[in-house]
């Protein structure tokens, strides 16, 4: 019983502690409302209805409002002009000890210009009147993120990033950088965008987030980057473990490759491997790839040699760009190294790497460019004995190419036909190699018959074709078959290149067809080619020797006005001309 007795006084007084408490609270709240609404009427009136010494004791008598009193004043006076006069005021009547409300209240401004309809604008006007009246004046988190969303869309770099440099470290958030690293890349200002990343927290668990963002825009961005500043941004989130994966590290690669940087790509893929980042076979390709066509092999072995070391596992991929390129560069033996090394011959060799048909055909072709056109049928015979990489048309195409530019009609013949007989289906680059074969053998009727043929069973002949065939008859003189075979590629669809045109316009020239080869020369025109100056010499001996001197001195102003200077060729015609026809004077004056 006592316990109980007890007990009651003790809840009691709790119970009153709390609802005093509460009361007070609750009381304390009521006020300040009341402040507001207070200060919201007194606003809507004209500045100079103002009561100074009223809006003065409510916002700072006996205690100061807080700063969400004052950013909720500002919203509900919903006009920008008027919240900025209440700035001007503040600015003026503030004690110097609440910076806050200033702060608040321009808070308050730009949350009501970005509900406009044409908020960029207002937002900008905001912006310009801070830098010219109030350049020092303390941002919220908000009213930092509000401007520079502003600023950004408006692409005032510099002003982006004086503002972000005016923060407080601690209102430096993450989205905030983010927004400014995308400006500042899509400038190509990369330097600036390091100093940010300084700016941003060790901490920072979005560092993801923030890789994302600057792999993508070096990626995207149509600017070239100094060279050290991209290492330097890969090499500033590769230490905080932040890494591209294979898909933008193998785009940044290829860019940077596009842009003639090959040393900042291999820069930035060996930064990659050193800090720990993830690197794939496809990654490397990239680099091998540019390196190839810049016929840089040591690099390109001292790349593969790393993969090997880092036990980056190389693809088929990787060892048909390394063999491309040794055969381009007329390293034949090397490249059949690759090959038997790929075939667990010769040494160790890749497990699980096996050479595809595109690698066999690479081979074949860097065979038979080098005249070893049998080391390619034994490549092919391999083939035909296994059931992956059967041989296609391409496999035939190369070795066809070779055994005629070895002179060895028949055996090419016989590769066509076995290609026949096995179902590979040729191709326009089938026949253009067996037409063009034929026709630099002085082949060039068989060429026609077998171009015939390939046209009865639905394959069409192109421009190379038609060139082929054209060329070799204006070679034998033949031009009315080269005549017969232009109208026929005119009619075909093919477009005639300058060769044609120039073989036509020399053979015409040549067999004294005069206006024929006018008639080609308005079509090479409408065509949008030029003559060239060895067109303009056939021309013009032509015309000597119909003794047209008058549309000779035509060639000769048309070259002046094209700015295709005379030779000794194109003298000594003219000399020759004039000295046959006992015009000395004029001879020896040209």
């Amino acid at each position: 019983m006592w316990m109980l007795s007890q007990s009651k006084p003790l809840r009691s007084r709790t119970y009153l502690l709390h609802f005093t408490r509460r009361r007070c609270h609750c009381n304390s709240q009521n006020d300040a409302a009341s402040a507001v609404t207070q200060v919201v009427e007194l606003l809507q009136l004209p500045p100079d209805h103002w009561d100074h010494d009223k809006l003065h004791s409510i916002l700072f008598n006996p205690s100061p409002l807080s700063s969400h009193h004052f950013l909720q004043i500002t919203l509900q006076l919903s006009s920008i002009p008027k919240s900025l006069q209440f700035l001007k005021y503040l600015s003026a009547k503030a004690p110097q000890h609440h910076p806050h409300s200033l702060s608040s209240v321009f808070q308050g401004s730009l949350e009501l210009a970005s509900r406009h309809p044409n908020s960029q604008t207002h937002l900008l006007s905001l912006h310009r009147f801070r830098k010219s009246t109030h350049p020092t004046l303390p941002l919220t988190p908000k009213s930092a993120s509000l401007l520079l969303q502003c600023l950004e869309n408006a692409r005032l770099v510099n002003d982006s990033l004086l503002l972000f440099n005016q923060l407080d470290p601690s209102s430096k958030s993450p989205q905030l950088c983010h927004g400014l690293l995308r400006v500042l890349l899509k400038s190509g200002r990369a330097g600036d965008a390091l100093h940010v990343l300084d700016e941003m927290p060790q901490a920072n668990s979005g560092f993801s987030v923030t890789g994302e963002i600057v792999f993508g825009e070096l990626v995207r961005s149509g600017r070239s980057f100094p060279d050290g500043e991209v290492v330097g941004l890969v090499a500033k989130l590769g230490e905080r473990g932040v890494f591209p994966d294979g898909f933008k590290l193998t785009q940044l690669v290829g860019k940077l490759c596009g842009d003639q940087k090959n040393g900042v790509a291999w820069e930035v893929l060996h930064c990659v491997m050193r800090l720990g980042g993830a690197v794939d076979a496809a990654s490397c390709n990239a680099l091998l790839t540019w390196l190839g066509r810049g016929r840089d092999i040591k690099r390109m072995n001292e790349l593969l040699a790393e993969m090997e070391k880092r036990k980056i596992r190389p693809s088929v991929v990787t060892f048909g760009i390394l063999v491309n390129h040794l055969c381009k560069a007329r390293r034949i033996d090397e490249a059949l190294q690759v090959f038997d090394r790929l075939r667990g011959k010769g040494g160790s060799n890749w497990v699980g790497v096996e050479p595809d048909v595109v690698l066999f055909n690479t081979l074949i072709d860097g065979l038979c460019k080098v005249g070893k056109e049998e080391d390619g049928l034994s490549l092919l015979e391999e083939m035909k004995m296994g059931n992956i990489n059967r041989p296609n048309t391409v496999t035939y195409n190369c070795l066809i190419d070779g055994f005629f530019k070895a002179g060895n009609f028949d055996r090419a013949h016989e590769l066509f036909r076995q290609m026949n007989e096995e179902g590979v289906q040729p191709n326009v680059i089938t026949l253009n190699t067996l037409v063009d074969g034929l026709c630099k053998h002085g082949r060039v009727h068989r060429a026609v018959e077998f171009f015939n043929e390939m046209k009865g069973k639905g394959l069409k002949g192109n421009a190379a074709t038609y060139t082929a065939l054209i060329s070799a008859f204006c070679g034998v003189n033949n031009i009315n078959r080269a005549m017969q075979c232009f109208e026929e590629m005119l009619s075909s669809g093919c477009s005639p290149d300058a060769v044609v045109y120039y073989s036509l316009i020399s053979g015409l020239c040549i067999a004294g067809r005069m206006n024929d080869a006018s008639v080609v020369v308005s079509k090479l025109k409408l065509a949008g080619f030029s003559l060239d100056r060895s067109c303009y010499n056939v021309l013009i001996s032509g015309f000597c020797k119909k003794k047209k001197l008058e549309r000779v001195y035509e060639l000769l102003t048309e070259m002046e006005e094209t700015g295709v200077k005379p030779d000794t060729i194109t003298y000594n015609t003219l000399i020759s001309y004039l000295g046959k026809t006992g015009d000395f004077a004029t001879a020896s004056k040209e």
